[in-house]
């Protein structure tokens, strides 16, 4: 009834069916283990929607803290508030200028800023932010002479090394 085409069909599939499963449980394997890790290769980034730029980032591990300096391009800037969501930060996201005080509430034209992102947990201890630390910020501000408030966007992502 069967003949010797069918069995050796069905050995062909089994065969490279069983090779197909040992490849797809070794890329499973390598991407667990994080061989595969696209983000390793992913460069260093921090943007911000104008009239903010970025003009530099880095991670220092020894304190734990993400560090970048962002200008004011535009115009004199009163009521700024910032607000800081960061998904790698695993505990209080808080931000800081270079003297370690709470950032301005008016931002001049042209006037760099300082900021550090750093994270602690509720008893005020750092906490480590992971192999690629990553932050987004908010900035509302009043333009000088303007009567609404604008808003301004930035995103950093740098490499713990």
């Amino acid at each position: 009834m069967f003949t010797k085409r069918a069995q050796s069909a069905l050995e062909f599939l089994t065969t490279y069916g069983w090779a197909f499963l040992v490849i797809l449980i070794m890329i499973g394997a390598l991407s667990y283990f994080g061989v595969l890790d696209p983000s390793r290769f992913l460069p260093e980034k921090c943007v911000f929607v104008q009239p903010l730029g970025c003009q530099d980032q880095t991670y220092n591990p020894t304190e734990e803290r993400i560090q970048m300096r962002v200008i004011n391009g535009a115009q004199d800037m009163t009521d700024v508030t910032y607000v800081l969501d960061s998904s790698s930060c695993p505990g209080i996201a808080a931000l800081t200028d270079g003297l370690g005080a709470a950032l301005p509430g008016t931002w001049d034209a042209g006037q760099e800023l300082e900021i550090f992102v750093e994270c602690e947990d509720a008893d005020g201890a750092d906490v480590s932010m992971g192999n690629r630390p990553s932050a987004r910020m908010t900035v509302t501000y009043t333009p000088t002479g303007a009567t609404y408030p604008k808003t301004s966007e930035g995103q950093i992502q740098v490499k713990n090394t």
